[in-house]
């Protein structure tokens, strides 16, 4: 039996962030883990820097952020997320087949 990763793990501004799936078709999920609970905001880039969605999360140790992609072409994304409290901010690249 052979596993094929569905996902990407990252370690960096946050104490965890994941992305699933990844590649996605009608939406995208992203659960991130923060030491700071307070509010955190996020922004959708295409891969020309137009800004595709935003909004934040809610309060709480672990935050989920769940995108319905199906009006989104086919292409990379980046997402750049930012704790309003601490600052930590951290990019990520999304990628719509």
């Amino acid at each position: 039996m052979t596993t094929i990763p569905v996902g990407i793990n990252e370690i960096s501004g946050f104490k965890s962030l994941n992305i699933s799936p990844q590649p996605f078709t009608n939406y995208c999920e992203i659960n991130i883990t923060d030491e700071d609970p307070h509010i955190s905001e996020y922004r959708v880039y295409d891969i020309s820097g137009r800004e595709i969605t935003f909004g934040t999360t809610l309060e709480g140790m672990h935050k989920q952020i769940r995108l319905n992609t199906t009006q989104w072409d086919k292409g990379i994304y980046f997402i750049r997320i930012k704790n309003l409290n601490s600052g930590i901010s951290q990019t990520s690249k999304l990628l719509k087949q």
